[in-house]
């Protein structure tokens, strides 16, 4: 409940992205980002994907540059990982896999329930935790001006 509250920076972590390459959630540029911490085979998180992929204004801000939708598988089953990036993955997000299980190991994030969606500034700062798939539309409206 005390972690990653709003107006906190978020920590980093390192990923592998459905490109392949080794980052950081900070070393990904978004002007505001939707980090959607998920496990693929969840069926809530199936559900809550396929509700957002759908949504007109966040796809409207997607493909104005200014908002970056990553998504961060946490466990440990490569080929999960694989299948979803074959299957599921939505292509106007981008997709990664926290391979070190720091997310977990270090504690770095409420992660009890998922999916666990953020809404962040460019700063990587908590504008909204645990934000729900029903509100996102309206954190776009206030923050980036999309309608």
């Amino acid at each position: 409940i005390n972690k990653n509250l709003r107006g906190s920076i978020v920590p980093d972590f390192r990923i592998v992205t459905d490109k392949g390459d080794t980052t950081t959630l900070y070393q990904v540029q978004a002007e505001y980002m939707l980090l959607f911490l998920h496990n693929p085979s969840c069926s809530t998180c199936r559900k809550v994907r396929s509700i957002i992929t759908k949504d007109e204004v966040l796809n409207k801000a997607i493909n104005s540059g200014r908002l970056k939708v990553l998504t961060v598988y946490l466990e440990n089953d490569e080929h999960l990982w694989d299948t979803y990036l074959r299957t599921e993955a939505f292509p106007q997000y981008m997709h990664g896999w926290n391979f070190d299980q720091a997310i977990e190991k270090e504690a770095l994030f409420e992660t009890r329930t998922i999916p666990y969606m953020f809404f962040l500034d460019k700063d990587k700062r908590v504008i909204q935790k645990n934000i729900l798939y029903d509100e996102i539309d309206n954190y776009i409206y206030n923050y980036l001006q999309i309608h």
